[in-house]
């Protein structure tokens, strides 16, 4: 896993909820804290894929070419 991606993506999370805490219309707080669940999402995606193993497809492993 990137550990600078990870690191990035936490802090635009991070810096959006913020921005919804101090935004003066429920729309705009709506707008962060969607944008905010979006880098969620993503750092999710990105410590799961790192926490599986690796996959390799058996016949690809052991095929000749």
């Amino acid at each position: 896993m990137d550990s600078f991606e990870l690191s990035y993506l936490r802090s635009c999370e991070q810096r959006e909820r913020a921005a919804a805490k101090l935004a003066r219309s429920e729309e705009a707080r709506r707008h962060h804290r969607q944008v905010a669940a979006v880098f969620s999402e993503r750092i999710a995606r990105l410590e799961r894929s790192a926490a599986a193993p690796a996959k390799i497809p058996a016949q690809r492993a052991h095929s000749p070419l």
